[in-house]
């Protein structure tokens, strides 16, 4: 009875040691540390964005899912200092549409689709938010007045 128990016991292990060296389990697993990230570089275009008017505002979602992997090991500030003033050049260029230059306020919902739908447009029913800017226009410019973010 014995020697059955230590056949048993000698398989498990075996098979522990097989799964630690196939899924190298027990090598440095240690999170990317900052010269391992990659550089913010977000860049808006009609491709990741769309915006119109919307009880007299320029209303726009800005979606941020393409730039998921540099935004994974940047710090919930650092991705705020930087997406703000790119945020605010982009609004500034929007107004200077003709269809958009009627309004005065804006408001940017950043978001980040997950999904596509069978013919690859944009699910937005899967959209994640990460929060709202609002702008206004001062002097052909936008003036960021108020934004709540938060990147989970």
């Amino acid at each position: 009875m014995n020697a059955r128990k230590l056949v048993v016991a000698a398989l498990v292990l075996c098979v522990a040691l097989a799964g630690l060296a196939v899924y190298g389990l027990g090598t440095d697993t240690a999170e990317p540390t900052q010269s391992d990230c990659p550089p913010l570089n977000i860049a808006i275009d009609r491709s990741n964005s769309v915006h119109g008017l919307k009880d007299g505002k320029l209303f726009s979602y800005v979606d941020l899912n393409e730039f998921t992997p540099s935004l994974a090991c940047h710090s919930k500030q650092e991705i705020v200092d930087f997406l703000l003033p790119v945020v605010s050049a982009e609004v500034s260029e929007w107004w200077k549409e003709p269809r958009l230059a009627s309004a005065d306020t804006a408001e940017v919902h950043v978001i980040s689709i997950l999904n596509k739908d069978e013919y690859a447009r944009a699910n937005f029913g899967s959209a994640v938010t990460y929060g709202v800017i609002n702008y206004r226009r001062e002097a052909g410019v936008a003036k960021m007045i108020s934004y709540e973010m938060d990147f989970k």
